[in-house]
């Protein structure tokens, strides 16, 4: 957005500056809200750019084939992701994560939802986190929780961080799953 603004030269450069001074006010919360509107309008953040991290007791790397395993007490993160297990297998051809999959006794799992402003954690025999499709899937005797108190039982519990949605089912023996909601307070 410009602002052009001409004088005549040979007017009263007091009564030209009053006017620009008017001008200024009456155009201020114009300009002020075609700021803002400009600087919120920015696009969502893109996850994927963030590095990620990982510690283990063991490493066995397959670079060639683009996979690796780590064991015992491993730990990933990425920005406020995070995993924990007794394995991890990673996918990642020519070293760009594809995958990563964590198995425990539980394993675990913990990350943000900045657009509910609430952690969720969760856990499940094996945990799956796709780069690309950006989801969390938490598989065999999966549960979550979310701050506010929300749980989610069930066989598997897939979580969509990009627009922060759940899909949960149940086994094929019971079929059920179970939410538990919590009031507002």
């Amino acid at each position: 957005m410009s602002l052009r603004i001409m004088f005549n030269r040979t007017g009263n450069n007091h009564l030209a500056s009053k006017n620009l001074i008017w001008l200024c006010v009456l155009l201020l919360p114009t300009l002020a809200f075609a700021a803002n509107k400009v600087s919120n309008d920015k696009p969502a953040e893109d996850t994927k750019n963030y590095p990620v991290t990982i510690s283990a007791d063991q490493l066995v790397s397959q670079s060639k084939a683009g996979q690796s395993e780590y064991r015992g007490n491993v730990q990933l993160n990425r920005n406020k992701l995070e995993l924990q297990g007794s394995q991890l297998k990673l996918i990642h051809p020519n070293d760009k994560l594809q995958t990563a999959t964590t198995t425990g006794n539980p394993a675990t799992f913990k990350d943000y939802l900045p657009k509910k402003q609430q952690w969720v954690n969760g856990e499940a025999k094996q945990i799956l986190f796709d780069q690309e499709k950006d989801t969390v899937t938490l598989i065999d005797n999966a549960s979550m929780i979310m701050d506010n108190g929300n749980r989610i039982k069930a066989d598997k519990i897939v979580i969509h961080n990009k627009d922060e949605t759940f899909e949960a089912s149940g086994s094929k023996q019971n079929g059920r799953v179970k939410m538990t909601l919590q009031p507002d307070n």
